[in-house]
C-alpha cells in the first residue's frame, strides 16, 4: 500500500485505509501514522488485498488505452470548437 498526501490525481487513486493511506498534507506525524499502517502486517492477507486494489485502480486509471482515449476525445472536443 502507498502513503501519499491529497493532491493532484492522488484522491482519486486512493480511498483512505482501502487500498493506501492519504495523509494531512504537510503533516509528518500524520504522514508517519500512514507509513507504520502501511507496514503494520506486510504478509496477512488484508494487506494483500490493499495492495492488490491499489493495483488494479492504478492501472485503471493510468491504461495507455484509456489515456490515448481522453486525449483524442480532448483534440476532437478542441478542433470543434475552432
Amino acid at each position: 500500500p502507498v502513503v501519499a498526501n491529497p493532491v493532484g490525481n492522488v484522491p482519486e487513486l486512493i480511498q483512505h485505509m482501502e487500498n493506501g493511506y492519504l495523509a494531512l498534507y504537510n503533516d509528518a506525524k500524520d504522514f508517519a501514522s500512514g507509513i507504520l499502517w502501511a507496514i503494520g502486517s506486510p504478509n496477512d492477507a488484508e494487506s494483500l488485498k490493499r495492495s492488490l486494489k491499489t493495483h488494479i485502480k492504478t492501472a485503471d486509471v493510468h491504461s495507455p488505452a484509456l489515456a490515448a482515449e481522453r486525449h483524442i476525445a480532448l483534440y476532437r472536443q478542441l478542433l470543434n470548437k475552432y
